[in-house]
């Protein structure tokens, strides 16, 4: 796969996740672990269904080769998924999603700490500027009804460059039935906080089988497949365009509008990774692996 045609898919990989925001709030008064539980007990096994009719025998031998590897990328999976998802009930969609927008720049330093990845002069500094866009944000809401949701998603972001890396650490080895397995996990762990609460009402059922069973498994799936071909830092840069759409869609479908201080930190964020993005595909020269 090019170089070219990689970063494409990570792009409209992050154009899909940036419905998130609307799929949770349109879920309603769904409890933070119900959510947790059926959006990944969903995508998981349709995740794992559609592997095992493409695989088909082949199945069980493609998850024991991620080995170690995938052990890993499944934990980090499942805690960004909890993370994730619980942030979103506790802040708006924008603050969560601006908060990601530093994922670029930590991937980069924890492949180059882990991987030995190079990291460039422009890469410390989009890192720099991006702590600094959060910290602004996490200063604005301190005291406020939106600072759990803001540490959650600092935390989530923290979670989803490990899980990254991880990806880059495995780029050699089909990944795919790990997104499955740590849906898995996730749906497990808050099993026991969600089922003591009433069910899904129909409507909330019909939205959960519109996004985790048919977009969240297909763009999980884009982003894999993306990472077998773009370094750690940059296989990151598509979220300031999910940034940006989720963005946009909450404030026209949801009539989300963030605190001023989240709209400064948001945009340093923002500036950051997108000069680094900019930056780099300029310089960019393909590579093989």
């Amino acid at each position: 796969m090019s170089y070219g045609r990689a970063f494409a898919l990570v792009m409209l990989a992050a154009l899909l996740s940036s419905t998130n925001g609307l799929f949770v709030r349109w879920l309603g008064e769904i409890g933070d672990w119900q959510l947790v539980f059926w959006r990944h007990a969903i995508t998981g096994v349709a995740m794992l269904a559609v592997l095992a009719a493409w695989y088909r025998s082949r199945l069980p031998g493609t998850i024991l080769r991620m080995g170690r590897i995938g052990a890993v990328g499944c934990v980090f999976f499942a805690a960004s998924g909890i993370l994730f998802m619980v942030a979103l009930r506790n802040a708006p969609v924008a603050d969560v999603v601006a908060v990601l927008g530093a994922v670029p720049p930590l991937t980069a330093l924890v492949a180059r700490i882990t991987l030995g990845e190079k990291v460039f002069p422009s890469t410390w500094v989009a890192m720099v500027a991006a702590m600094t866009g959060i910290t602004v944000m996490v200063a604005g809401n301190l005291g406020g009804a939106n600072l759990l949701g803001v540490l959650l998603a600092t935390g989530n972001a923290l979670v989803v460059a490990g899980f990254a890396t991880v990806l880059r650490w495995g780029h050699t080895i089909d990944m795919l039935p790990m997104i499955a397995l740590g849906a898995l996990l996730a749906a497990a762990v808050s099993a026991p906080l969600a089922l003591s609460d009433p069910l899904p009402d129909l409507r909330q059922g019909l939205i959960l089988a519109v996004w985790c069973a048919t977009i969240t498994p297909f763009y999980y799936s884009l982003f894999v497949i993306s990472s077998r071909r773009l370094p750690g830092g940059e296989l990151m840069l598509s979220l300031p365009v999910e940034v940006i759409a989720a963005s946009l869609f909450a404030w026209l479908l949801l009539g989300e509008l963030p605190a001023t201080p989240s709209l400064i930190g948001g945009g340093i964020v923002l500036a950051a990774v997108t000069g680094l993005a900019l930056v780099r595909l300029r310089r960019q020269k393909p590579r093989a692996f």
